[in-house]
């Protein structure tokens, strides 16, 4: 965050009104060829084709340079130009055209623009073009186009919000009511969603809906409004400018802020204060329970056992899981069998769909591309392994050590069902080490295939502590890998785990077999194995194609 002087006010302030009331189709530009400038700032202004036939092409608009044009010589640049403000808050909107017609809001459009450019003419002033110069601000096929970085609002940037003393709402010793609200009816306003906070997002989509207007519109207006009003108060505020939040520099101060203010931090990023526990047991009742309508019939699955906690310092926003509402999953979109909320997405799909960003299963997937994983989860040939259900989904127990079934579940207390989840946590096995050193091959002689070239000496123990290095450093690995046996599975990829695994000769002894196609002969399953693994973990030596590296070159006779 930077002191900013209220020249700069109606930069984002203008550049929301244009881009987001007025739905101007601001293109984020693909790269393209030929003298194109991009620029984070540039708005078409197209709103009113929807009404008819534009005699013109629509208007290429650089918020960012009107404004600093506007703060010359110490003039600051008022809003008001263009915008409209209801008790403090700013109106993206062009004021004056909202509800209009096509030759109404063409005749605002022309007399602000054209007119504060005659006006600054008139005083020698550096200005845009005039009236009658038509094609240099409607241009068929322009030179410059939109290019905007996402503006994220990530928990770090969230909690130098929560942290700051400025924005505090009112006689509360909190923030969140500052920018998390809801409408009350009965009072007929915006109020604090005191316990009910939550993304924007799960309010305001990407359309204005009734009053619920568009996300653009609706942040804009609120952070421009903040921002502003601290300005004003000479306080310590964020960006105004469409380079502030969406440009390349912009999202760099950004960053190197928040970086600054982690820094300062001796116990870490606080937590979002959300009344979530940090451990809490997923459970799901059968279809035949949920139609009859009562707890006491059978669980739809185990209960899985689950580390809140852990899992928000991996994540940047709620919304990596909650992307609709911060209700359970399964309360309204993702039942059993699957609701229209929830575009009939069954919750076995929602938590394992491996190609979802969303889901657990296709998080840890993402986690598992990582090159120290990659070199065996991203393993072509491995076969998932049937118990690995069962790492996460397991049955907690009674005080007489029997299963608890629905009933006992739906009933328990939300205290006690926290302290039954994070006991069967930690319970889980976990395997952040393997066999013991004297029971690890130090080295493997491969020389089956010794001919043109001299054997391979493959450096089997260190190849296995470096993986567990790797895994030690993960929570996701630790937690995941069940037993001493997991990280050999990956090479010894088929064949029951065991200290002593069977010789890859035992499975790839015959040369290939059309009729088994993903069973290849013992010199491709060794070249296939070692190599793509050293692909995916992005190992530069040996290199794939230097083949004396891993085996000698036999000396001429």
């Amino acid at each position: 965050m930077r002191k900013g002087k209220l020249v700069f006010g109606a930069a984002l302030a203008c550049a929301c009104a244009v881009l987001l009331a007025f739905q101007l189709g601001a293109e984020d530009s693909p790269e393209a060829e030929g003298p194109l400038t991009r620029r984070p700032d540039v708005i078409r202004i197209d709103t009113m084709q929807a009404n008819a036939t534009l005699q013109l092409p629509p208007v290429t608009f650089k918020h960012d340079a009107h404004t600093e044009a506007l703060a010359q010589k110490g003039q600051p640049a008022d809003c008001t130009t263009c915008h409209a403000f209801d008790e403090g808050q700013l109106d993206p909107a062009m004021k004056n055209v909202a509800g209009k017609g096509y030759d109404t809001a063409k005749k605002v459009f022309h007399d602000t623009c054209i007119g504060c450019h005659t006006t600054r003419h008139e005083e020698n002033r550096s200005t845009g073009p005039l009236d009658g110069q038509c094609r240099s601000c409607h241009v068929e096929d322009p030179q410059t186009v939109a290019q905007r970085q996402d503006g994220g609002f990530k928990k770090v940037l969230h909690a130098r919000h929560v942290a700051s003393k400025d924005i505090a709402f009112k006689d509360k010793d909190k923030n969140c009511g500052s920018c998390h609200h809801k409408y009350d009816e009965a009072q007929d306003k915006l109020i604090w969603a005191e316990g009910e906070e939550g993304t924007c997002r799960y309010c305001h989509g990407e359309t204005t809906q009734d009053d619920v207007r568009a996300l653009p519109e609706a942040a804009h207006t609120q952070c421009l409004s903040c921002h502003r009003s601290l300005i004003e108060k000479d306080k310590e505020s964020g960006p105004l400018s469409c380079q502030g939040c969406h440009g390349e520099q912009g999202r760099k101060e950004i960053t190197e802020n928040n970086e600054k203010y982690l820094e300062k931090l001796s116990d870490g990023l606080p937590r979002l204060e959300r009344g979530q526990p940090d451990h809490t047991l997923l459970f799901a009742a059968s279809n035949a329970t949920q139609a009859e309508g009562d707890n006491n019939g059978e669980l739809a699955m185990k209960p899985v056992a689950f580390n809140h906690k852990a899992h928000e310092q991996k994540a940047d926003t709620c919304r990596e899981c909650h992307h609709a509402a911060m209700d359970s999953c399964q309360s309204e979109c993702h039942t059993l069998t699957g609701a229209k909320k929830g575009e009939f997405i069954r919750l076995e799909q929602a938590m394992h769909e491996p190609q979802s960003e969303r889901s657990c299963v296709g998080c840890h997937a993402r986690e598992q591309q990582r090159p120290e994983c990659a070199g065996c989860h991203d393993n072509p040939v491995k076969k998932p392994q049937q118990d690995s259900c069962a790492q996460c989904h397991a049955a907690p127990t009674g005080p007489d050590g029997q299963p608890l079934g629905m009933k006992a579940l739906a009933e328990m207390p939300d205290e006690k069902l926290e302290q039954m989840a994070a006991a069967s946590f930690e319970a889980r096995p976990r395997a952040d080490t393997t066999y013991a050193e004297k029971d690890i091959p130090e080295e493997v002689t491969i020389k089956v295939m010794a001919d043109e070239y001299k054997p391979a000496t493959f450096p089997h123990r260190k190849i296995v502590n470096k993986l567990m290095e790797g895994v030690k450093d993960s929570g996701l690995a630790t937690a995941m890998h069940s037993g001493k046996d997991t990280i050999c599975s990956s090479c010894h990829h088929n064949s029951p785990a065991s200290k002593k695994p069977p010789k890859c000769a035992s499975c790839h002894g015959k040369p290939f077999d059309p009729n088994t196609p993903l069973r290849p002969g013992l010199k491709a399953a060794y070249h296939q194995q070692c190599m793509g693994c050293h692909t995916r973990m992005e190992l530069e030596k040996p290199a794939a194609t230097d083949c004396a590296s891993c085996h000698p070159k036999k000396d001429a006779q």
